[in-house]
């Protein structure tokens, strides 16, 4: 009988490790986010350069309305692209942020409303109009061509 309780016990303490272990690894990932930046109302995050960074950034990125992200068109696969000088205004042309991508995410806290994002990189521009609603989340992919003006973080 005592054989059988230990079995038991054993299988469900590694049942429940089992079950934990997804759960564990979310918060593990949004706790490795770098600290959140602040700009007037927006609250932003940029970072993501690396396999697991990458990794940690996209499975945050729901938690945030904006998700941006950044990459050179290549083949015969796409490369993350940082240090993207990015401005973001309300519909009014005021500037809600501007800043520099550490990476090639940035994610943010807009209210609801739509925003031109401008993001240069050497010199190229991308625009993108974007609208920000209420408890959803906006993703947005700006892509260079690839050039020898652009350096990959790949």
């Amino acid at each position: 009988m005592k054989a059988i309780f230990s079995i038991l016990t054993t299988t469900l303490i590694a049942a429940n490790i089992v079950m934990a272990t997804p759960a564990l690894s979310a918060n593990m990932d949004s706790s490795s986010l770098p600290p959140e930046a602040k700009q007037g109302n927006v609250n932003f995050v940029t970072g993501g350069i690396g396999k697991d960074e990458a990794v940690v950034f996209q499975r945050a990125a729901k938690n945030f309305p904006l998700e941006l992200e950044f990459v050179m068109k290549d083949k015969p696969k796409d490369a993350f692209l940082a240090d993207v000088n990015v401005t973001i205004r309300n519909h009014f042309g005021e500037m809600v942020l501007d800043t520099t991508s550490q990476g090639p995410f940035l994610l943010a806290t807009l209210p609801p409303g739509k925003y031109d994002v401008i993001a240069d990189i050497a010199g190229s521009i991308k625009h993108k109009v974007v609208s920000i609603n209420a408890h959803e989340h906006e993703m947005t992919v700006l892509e260079w061509a690839k050039s020898d003006n652009l350096n990959s973080n790949e």
